[in-house]
């Protein structure tokens, strides 16, 4: 490529020896090569590949466009020499602006955007009518008119459609896709939350065909259906689901078709799946047998939350509607796996995630974990033999509305107890017990404890001797109170030892084993000091060190005062 040179004349006549003394070097002496370097700068990170990027920036779109208004040498750079500057083309401007980038992007892929929103009240965009039952609705006003690149469909790589709006008006790519992509790798069609109830379907718009579409290989869909049984699945790589369900019967399916459907897409790394409820669109059954389970061997990445029916109860068998698929579905090893619920009635774990550890190895080789009380834990596994790839688990039951309040508070100076404090679904000990229950086929060498309301000295010791393989244990008490913060401390420390009580003079009684006979580090994050803190550890240690156990190395981070 040739790039024209604009002589700097003071810059020429300079020798090696002026350099210094020189008091400002011009940017025409930079070279052409490092003015382009500038300009892509200036563009910003592309939207293409970033499957995690919820909206658009419609500002980078133009925003190096003053570049073309500084001088004539930097137009002709821009014009001429740098086409990533014109790959992103918003199909919704004039002809005239589509095709200058059409002609500038220089045979480089293409991204195209196509991007229109309801604006105003009364001014033409939409029309607010007060419909049955005083629910508003919208009318649509004037439509959009877009300017399809159809000569040049062999080089389109990406396409968003962004806006309610432009989803209702998605037909007018209706052309575009009939012709073959070849390169088309992106497909983007999102509304938003606040248009869930729009139950629009993808197929009913554009005449989607995987043989028209022989590279696509990410898919993001928001607030819009598209039927499992669509040959496109088949081939991709990431898969992007919000608010994708449709109450349209002709699209129902029983939970063997739709395993059978997700058990084809076996090339996927990516899935995230955000669901209103899977009982929208989908008609499940009971008679699903062992025989349905499904592997995703590639899968690197899995984040599923799940907006579970609200109920007001604890019983087991009520089930989160997201288990019957965890529970056909075996997961990799290596793989972070994110799963959650949002309802205004809390989920116990066993009511939302298969303690299985053919679904998840990781409950079966997870070597660190973490206990953030009645909604989340964590675990995940140690790299594997030559990768530094580390499978990961997590697992959030929060609800909407019931954590907003502590179990424990402190008022004119008493302690008090929530009265729903030892309900099955918000008992800390119970998601103690049950967090155990999880990990106890695995072999932890690190917990972290982040929680520790209404833990009694029994459950700390019932939680130590599931883990004896244990070698570091993280106390964090980012989340407590100071209140409480002496007699938390010596409950945990008195299930270390089994014989220093309540009270640092209580007498000792010796024991058979030490609790975590292998524990070498003891780490405190964010705790309240207090003067008798030391004192305590150092009893810990001298009982610990009398029964056999190795000396403690022990952290206290950076108390709170």
């Amino acid at each position: 490529m040739s790039i024209p040179r604009v002589p700097n004349r003071q810059a020429t006549q300079m020798r090696p020896h002026q350099w210094r003394s020189a008091p400002v070097v011009g940017i025409r002496s930079l070279p052409p090569e490092l003015m382009l370097h500038i300009f892509q700068d200036v563009l910003g990170p592309t939207t293409f590949g970033n499957i995690d990027l919820e909206y658009e920036d419609r500002g980078s779109l133009t925003q190096w466009l003053p570049l073309r208004r500084v001088c004539r040498q930097w137009r002709e750079l821009t014009d001429k020499h740098c086409p990533a500057l014109w790959q992103t083309i918003d199909i919704t401007r004039k002809r005239e602006w589509v095709e200058l980038c059409l002609s500038n992007s220089k045979g480089m892929g293409l991204h195209l955007q196509f991007h229109a929103e309801y604006f105003g009240h009364g001014q033409g965009d939409y029309i607010l009518i007060r419909g049955f039952g005083g629910q508003p609705r919208f009318t649509p006003g004037h439509e959009v008119s877009v300017v399809l690149p159809l000569n040049h469909a062999q080089r389109i790589q990406s396409v968003w459609v962004s806006g309610e709006k432009a989803v209702a008006q998605l037909g007018k790519l209706r052309d575009l896709f009939k012709l073959p992509l070849p390169r088309l790798e992106e497909l983007r069609v999102t509304m938003g939350a606040q248009s869930i109830q729009n139950k629009h379907v993808l197929t009913e718009f554009l005449n989607i065909d995987s043989r028209r579409l022989p590279a696509l290989r990410t898919l993001v869909l928001d607030g819009i259906y598209l039927p499992w049984s669509s040959s496109i699945l088949r081939n991709l790589r990431a898969l992007k689901l919000v608010y994708a369900s449709t109450n349209n019967h002709r699209y129902r399916m029983t939970l063997h078709q739709f395993l059978n459907a997700l058990g084809a897409c076996q090339a996927l790394q990516y899935l995230s799946l955000y669901m209103s409820t899977p009982m929208d669109g989908w008609r499940w059954d009971t008679t699903s047998s062992p025989g349905d389970t499904i592997a995703l061997p590639n899968l690197r990445f899995v984040d599923i939350t799940s907006l579970g029916s609200d109920r007001d109860d604890d019983h087991e068998e009520h089930m989160n509607d997201m288990f019957p698929i965890l529970a056909h579905v075996r997961f990799p090893e290596h793989c972070y796996i994110k799963l959650g619920s949002e309802s205004e009635q809390p989920y116990r774990y066993i009511q939302l995630v298969p303690n299985d550890a053919q679904c998840f190895p990781i409950l079966r080789s997870a070597t660190e974990a973490v206990w953030e009380g009645r909604a989340r834990f964590r675990c995940r596994t140690g790299p594997p033999y030559g990768g530094s790839t580390r499978g990961e688990l997590v697992v959030d039951v929060d609800s909407t509305y019931l954590w907003e309040y502590p179990l424990l508070t402190y008022r004119n100076g008493r302690q008090g107890v929530h009265p729903d404090a030892y309900r099955l679904s918000t008992n800390p000990e119970g998601a103690l017990a049950a967090f155990c229950s999880y990990l106890s086929r695995a072999r932890l060498t690190k917990l972290t404890m982040q929680y520790s309301e209404l833990i009694s000295v029994d459950a700390y010791l019932s939680a130590f001797r599931v883990f004896p393989h244990l070698e570091e244990l993280v106390l964090d008490y980012r989340q407590q109170q100071r209140a409480f913060s002496q007699e938390e401390i010596r409950r945990v420390l008195h299930a270390l030892t089994e014989q220093i009580g309540l009270s640092p003079d209580a007498p000792a009684t010796r024991t058979v084993e030490v609790p975590l006979p292998n524990l070498r580090i003891l780490r405190f994050r964010d705790v309240f000091w207090y003067n008798e803190l030391p004192n305590h550890v150092q009893q810990c240690q001298w009982a610990r060190q009398s029964h056999g156990a190795a000396p403690l190395q022990v952290d206290f981070g950076r108390p709170r005062m």
